[in-house]
């Protein structure tokens, strides 16, 4: 009988960590920009715009490679795959966190502006709103939007789950072809989207590059070990130039970021050095460093889902009470303060739900878990 090994990628909680960033200061940046129109906040919003992409990007990354990895495994030890319990413990990852946003996007939130008799909504939290993101964003106003932006991209990667869950389960045999297939695809349809008005990347298929990059890792993971050897032997040096080469890259993306055509190109060439270093860092024996070493990093990273759902609803109560006590978003230190306040309240109130409530459900996970 094969000794089944604990599974835990401990380097992902760094890179979920980045992801939340990115989309963190997105959603600052949006609340800002809206209430001030400065030059400065336009241009701003702009490369946050591009971040939130990426750092939305990374999520589906690390969620297609954890979940096919883990799938691979369970055939490996059991010569089975249970959809029934993969739905379930998916189920109470997302839906602890995710009824907290919908209920103040529908219930909360127009309760908080009736109360405070503040400026009625534009447009509404109508449902078809959620449903039709991408047509019905134009109709909202920016608190409603940013609830939206994120429910909506939670929403997005639980119908990914609810997919993929079917094909490791009846499409097991032929993944390597179906992460080249998506690679290909999805390439074609990044720059398909270039020119799209509406908001392209809230559509599941702008991301299956994402998916068919986190499923071909997941198969390297499980199945090349030659490849996985080699990159233990990596020197200091070899990976040294490496991350340089990752900074360069990232460097370059900043200066041609309004070239649509350049960017996009970019971004997917992240995406694969994305997954170059989860492999770095998960087998490499010379790193020059380890997010795992790092306790605040291995702590936010598991504390980023419940982050960027709270994230949003913190920055708008603040943004409220800036507004209430006759202060102008406009003036340079409320733009300095109010992102910092916003992230250490979410940290903080991230941190009370993981502890108390989020822990509850991982402990439930466990129960419908193959393997131990």
């Amino acid at each position: 009988m094969k000794k089944i090994k604990h599974l835990y990628y401990k380097d992902l909680a760094g890179f979920r960590l980045i992801g939340m960033l990115l989309i963190f200061s997105y959603i600052i940046m949006y609340l800002l920009a809206t209430n001030d129109r400065s030059d400065f906040s336009i241009h701003a919003l702009a490369y946050t715009s591009e971040f939130a992409d990426v750092g939305l990007s990374l999520f589906v990354l690390l969620s297609s490679f954890l979940i096919t990895v883990q799938g691979l495994r369970e055939y490996k030890y059991t010569k089975s795959f249970s959809l029934r319990k993969f739905y379930i413990r998916r189920l109470l990852k997302v839906a602890p966190i995710l009824i907290i946003g919908l209920l103040f996007y529908f219930f909360i939130h127009p309760l908080l502006i009736n109360f405070l008799k503040l400026t009625s909504l534009e447009g509404s939290n109508s449902i078809k709103n959620l449903l039709f993101f991408p047509t019905y964003h134009g109709l909202l106003r920016a608190e409603v939007f940013i609830y939206a932006y994120i429910l909506y991209n939670v929403l997005l990667i639980s119908f990914f789950y609810l997919v993929w869950g079917f094909v490791l389960k009846y499409l097991q045999s032929i993944l390597p072809l179906i992460s080249i297939l998506l690679i290909v695809g999805g390439v074609f349809l990044k720059f398909l989207y270039i020119n799209e008005s509406n908001s392209f990347e809230h559509y599941i298929l702008y991301y299956i590059f994402e998916v068919g990059i986190g499923a071909a890792l997941a198969v390297i993971f499980r199945k090349q070990k030659n490849l996985v050897d080699w990159i233990k032997k990596l020197s200091h040096a070899q990976i040294v130039t490496f991350y340089i080469t990752v900074i360069s890259i990232i460097l370059l993306w900043f200066f041609v970021l309004q070239i649509e055509i350049l960017s996009a190109l970019i971004k997917m060439v992240f995406t694969l050095l994305i997954a170059c270093m989860i492999m770095e860092q998960t087998f490499a024996k010379h790193s020059i460093l380890k997010l795992r070493d790092i306790k605040v990093i291995m702590r936010l990273g598991k504390l980023s889902y419940n982050m960027i759902v709270l994230s949003p609803i913190i920055a708008v109560i603040i943004l409220i009470a800036i507004e209430s006590l006759d202060r102008s978003i406009t003036a340079p230190i409320i733009k300095v303060v109010y992102p910092i306040i916003t992230l250490l309240i979410t940290w903080l109130l991230a941190d009370i739900f993981y502890k108390y409530i989020s822990k509850f459900f991982i402990r439930m996970q466990s129960d419908f878990k193959p393997l131990k």
